[in-house]
């Protein structure tokens, strides 16, 4: 079964959020999507694309990978029958997140660069310390069943994760250089194309002559690259700046609207619950809810 859709992860005031070893068996497993929270994936099996920032870049088996909050990212995972795509993901709020990092200054300030920073290397393969790390997620495993529902050693475990994954980052960035991304040209110009426009109302037809090629090459190459519709990603692509918007509790519905290219509002709320799962009005409000965690905590 072929997969095209964009997803959305909602935290739900639930601040760590941990997949382990997640499986999917469809001959061909893709999605984009964006979501709040700083996204951590690990492939224990499977191997293809991961996509983001307008780049391809082949992952496999034993590959760790971040994303940052809000970014628009995907995969496009290699049809193997008898194989599943089988990953370990966790995905944590950075509100609730960092005031607890606090008394470590120094990981708090490398968690501030994950979130905020420009980084040039979003994923890491082949490190030393791979048996440790997997094992340590078995063990975070163990102990989110055990805890069940408490939030607070739900943070400590990720706190702990954070620190395993720091020791990785420093291992890899500080020896060894930057590897560049497998794209196709045409799919990475198609998606700087819809970033630098995907405020203005869409035109397959600009977009094709602007990149000189008829309408249907231009559709096709996108999907053969990337596994999704051009359509489909304007939507993440726009989903995603009304989700930073809507961190303004003052900026009001119709003004988003159109900062992101969309005329109608009852529309973008249409489309906004079908793309992320919750209303505008309710993502709103749990952004709002974090920050009066965050008041009551300073």
């Amino acid at each position: 079964m072929n997969m095209n859709y964009i997803e959305d992860i909602n935290l739900n005031q639930i601040p760590v959020n941990y997949h382990h070893r997640k499986s999917s068996v469809e001959t061909t497993w893709r999605i984009f999507h964006t979501h709040q929270g700083i996204e951590f994936l690990y492939i224990h099996k499977g191997s293809g694309y991961a996509i983001f920032d307008h780049t391809v870049h082949e992952v496999k088996a034993g590959t760790l990978l971040f994303f940052q909050p809000l970014q628009l990212h995907g995969l496009k995972i290699h049809e193997k029958d008898d194989e599943p795509y089988i990953r370990t993901i966790l995905t944590l709020d950075p509100v609730i997140i960092e005031p607890y990092l606090t008394v470590f200054p120094g990981l708090r300030e490398f968690f501030q660069t994950l979130c905020k920073n420009r980084i040039e290397k979003q994923f890491f393969s082949e490190f030393t310390t791979r048996p440790m790390f997997e094992y340590f997620l078995e063990y975070f495993c163990l102990r989110q069943k055990s805890i069940k529902n408490n939030s607070e050693e739900m943070i400590f475990l990720a706190i702990s994760f954070l620190n395993y994954v720091r020791g990785i980052w420093q291992q890899k960035v500080n020896t060894s250089t930057k590897i560049p991304g497998r794209t196709t040209d045409y799919a990475a110009k198609i998606m700087q194309w819809i970033n630098e426009h995907y405020m203005e109302e869409f035109s397959l037809k600009r977009l094709a002559e602007d990149l000189h090629l008829s309408e249907y090459h231009t559709s096709h190459l996108f999907r053969k690259a990337t596994g999704t519709s051009i359509t489909d990603y304007l939507t993440a692509r726009r989903m995603r700046q009304a989700s930073f918007l809507l961190q303004s509790d003052t900026l009001p519905l119709n003004i988003i609207c159109q900062q992101v290219g969309i005329t109608s509002t009852s529309y973008f709320c249409q489309v906004f619950k079908r793309t992320m799962g919750i209303s505008p009005g309710t993502f709103r409000a749990s952004i709002n809810k974090s920050k009066q965690f965050i008041d009551l905590n300073d």
